[in-house]
């Protein structure tokens, strides 16, 4: 029965990738200083999210500053890095903050730091959620795209432009970001969070360029080299 009401309540979170009033497509429209970021464990997949959307503002919205917020020094797994970032703490005063694979006490600590900026959150895990109180992801300001049944950000900001903008606006180094994010958080699509939205979306990012068989080799390597 518990696992039924969470269900249910977990659904209006899930709606919420549809935007219907284009609050998000607004909110960027109207920033000028946009500031991504991610958890501080800065998983992989995180990494490439906000490394990928950034590639993304700049081709959609030219003239607006983009800028990435890293908690540590960011992994050179990222195929293609975000190009403007700092370390720990930013000058920026943004307009716009957009956050990716971020827990409750990260987004807490965002609201603190950066109090009435607008916050656009992506989040796919279950963690976000809970029996005891199932809403409370949905609580924190902001706009939320939620979507526990996601692989990985990178699936959900795939999701997110591929909804929005059907013209191609997914190019090569995009797609590498997003399809090496979605291998990273999957373990090269053989775990249980793979499901047939997130081979679609990987189909998809291969028609845009990315070489499936190359990020898989990279990630090998990359494993390979954390083991020594």
């Amino acid at each position: 029965m518990k696992k039924l009401l969470l269900l249910i309540l977990l659904a209006p979170m899930q709606v919420m990738l549809a935007d219907p009033n284009g609050d998000a497509l607004q909110s960027m429209n109207q920033a000028r200083n946009i500031l991504l970021l991610t958890d501080s464990y800065q998983s992989i997949d995180g990494q490439c999210a906000c490394a990928a959307f950034d590639m993304f503002l700049r081709f959609q919205y030219p003239g607006r500053y983009v800028e990435t917020l890293y908690f540590k020094e960011p992994s050179t797994d990222v195929p293609y890095p975000a190009r403007n970032y700092s370390i720990g703490q930013t000058a920026l005063k943004p307009d716009l903050i957009i956050a990716f694979d971020t827990t409750n006490p990260c987004q807490r600590s965002i609201n603190k730091a950066f109090e009435n900026v607008p916050i656009i959150r992506f989040g796919f895990y279950p963690s976000a959620v809970s029996l005891e109180n199932p809403m409370v992801y949905d609580a924190l300001p902001g706009l939320h795209f939620v979507n526990t049944r996601a692989s990985s950000a990178c699936e959900l900001v795939y999701d997110f432009i591929n909804a929005r903008f059907p013209e191609k606006s997914i190019y090569q180094y995009i797609a590498m970001n997003l399809l090496y994010g979605i291998l990273s958080k999957t373990r090269s699509l053989q775990n249980r969070n793979t499901n047939a939205n997130t081979l679609r979306a990987v189909a998809q990012l291969m028609d845009c360029g990315a070489n499936l068989k190359q990020l898989q080799q990279r990630l090998k390597n990359s494993r390979a080299n954390r083991r020594r």
